[in-house]
């Protein structure tokens, strides 16, 4: 695919996010799309695809240092079926539960503890939490692999008509957390018959900022490099004017 929504927009690596609003009508399409996802049959352990790029899923990508043990971190990974990390559980439409995470507890956590999910001391289960952002980070939250303990901001529901996985505790919806695109530096142009003179009429050009002359003869035109959310000035003075 191609434009804001294809395939070039989202890759393997990008984090998932929270605390930010669920799209809807006015969102940009970048926006829509990293919301959108396609969940496995309710309880049924399965792929989380993005929807936008159905060679991406939900996954692990890394190692949230800020949670408490530091845990799994959740984002975009390349879609494959034999990685157990990949498996999800997601409650039915209409219904509000936990998005249990499937992969052997061995490849997360060597830990045990009283868990509400398994039941006392056994094994832990583990599901998707939406942790608070990392102290001097982004300001939102982080999506991590955590154990299970049924508190509200493990709670979600799925809509699989939007493809939204929207969270109890009014962080809004799970999102690929993209970075923003930078905006490019764009020639602008002027033309001397824009300015009403002869393309070969000779022309001093000084920028005002930088207080330095750019060209003591320019004809026909002139091009100037501008920055995003930059300002500039020059002033245009006629050399003998060219009668035609």
């Amino acid at each position: 695919g191609s434009g804001a929504t294809g395939s070039d927009t989202f890759a393997a690596g990008m984090p998932l996010t929270t605390l930010l609003p669920c799209s809807g009508p006015g969102a940009t399409a970048a926006a829509a799309a990293s919301q959108a996802f396609d969940a496995p049959a309710p309880f049924v352990a399965g792929p989380l695809v993005l929807r936008a790029n159905p060679s991406l899923c939900v996954g692990v990508v890394g190692t949230s240092t800020c949670a408490n043990p530091p845990s799994p971190l959740v984002g975009l990974v390349r879609c494959n079926a034999s990685d157990p990390t990949q498996a999800w559980t997601v409650p039915a439409p209409g219904s509000v539960g936990t998005i249990n995470h499937s992969a052997p507890v061995t490849l997360l956590h060597n830990r045990t503890h009283n868990n509400k999910g398994s039941g006392g001391d056994a094994a832990p289960v583990f599901d998707l939490n939406a942790y608070e952002p990392c102290p001097g980070g982004k300001p939102h939250g982080n999506m991590l692999v955590y154990t299970r303990q049924d508190h509200s901001n493990e709670q979600y529901s799925y809509d699989p008509t939007s493809g939204h996985i929207t969270t109890s505790a009014g962080r809004g919806c799970v999102q690929v957390a993209l970075s923003p695109v930078p905006t490019p530096a764009r020639n602008i142009t002027v033309t001397w018959e824009q300015l009403g003179w002869p393309a070969t009429q000779a022309v001093t050009v000084r920028d005002l900022w930088a207080q330095t002359t750019l060209g003591t003869d320019v004809t026909s035109h002139f091009t100037a490099l501008v920055k995003p959310h930059q300002a500039t000035m020059y002033t245009f003075q006629l050399n003998e004017m060219t009668i035609v």
